[in-house]
């Protein structure tokens, strides 16, 4: 799945801060007698894994998309869902991707109805699918809006302007696969947004059932 990572650009510390904690990761770990490994957190609390998988991977492409930013399957494991920067969703069926015939159809543009920020790592975030997909056909998106009519990279941290994040619900057609963009549910929108990186937008549902969502610090 290596095509579906995350497209959106990092900037030079980000990187710096991802190899330093991958360093410090590969640092800790020991390898020790019958195939654990073992990890000491910042905590101080040892994690060991049983069993390490020692087979080999193998990179397929199955689907080609343009600067995607999330991936999710939906529950009943029919489809995978694809967002894009520009604010598009897309889907396509698992049926189609083990027969490695998986072609993009789109189901939705947030453009329709709202003006996006897309400069820095701006855009469309990600998508979250309910867990009882079909049955509730809730589709949630995280995305960047122009609210005020200000999409620079960087404004005065002590004026009202700048955009937003916004997270989404919406109503999607399990028979027509298209989201109807008046069906949207606007759960929450952060303060405006002062820089153009740091947004985050991780979607997830808890065992407790559940909706999680990481925001960022808006690069402050």
């Amino acid at each position: 799945l290596a095509p579906f990572q995350s497209a959106a650009k990092k900037t030079l510390n980000n990187m710096m801060r991802g190899l330093s904690v991958a360093a410090w990761l590969l640092a800790m770990a020991v390898v020790l007698p019958k195939n654990k490994i073992s990890f000491v957190g910042a905590n101080h609390a040892d994690i060991e894994v049983d069993e390490v998988f020692e087979g080999e991977f193998e990179d397929q492409l199955v689907m080609l998309a343009d600067s995607p930013t999330d991936l999710q399957f939906s529950p009943d494991g029919k489809y995978l869902f694809l967002t894009q920067k520009e604010g598009k969703v897309f889907y396509t069926t698992i049926e189609d991707l083990d027969n490695g015939d998986a072609v993009p159809k789109q189901v939705f543009d947030v453009n329709v109805n709202h003006d996006l920020c897309f400069n820095g790592s701006r855009g469309l975030s990600s998508i979250g699918v309910h867990p009882e997909f079909p049955s509730k056909p809730w589709i949630y998106l995280f995305h960047n809006m122009n609210k005020h009519g200000d999409c620079a990279a960087e404004v005065e941290s002590d004026t009202d302007e700048g955009p937003v994040n916004r997270l989404s619900r919406y109503i999607i057609d399990p028979n027509t696969m298209k989201i109807d963009p008046d069906s949207e549910l606007v759960l929450f929108e952060t303060p405006p947004l002062f820089w153009a990186s740091h947004n985050s937008g991780d979607i997830a549902f808890g065992k407790d059932g559940m909706l999680y969502i990481t925001v960022g610090d808006a690069g402050t």
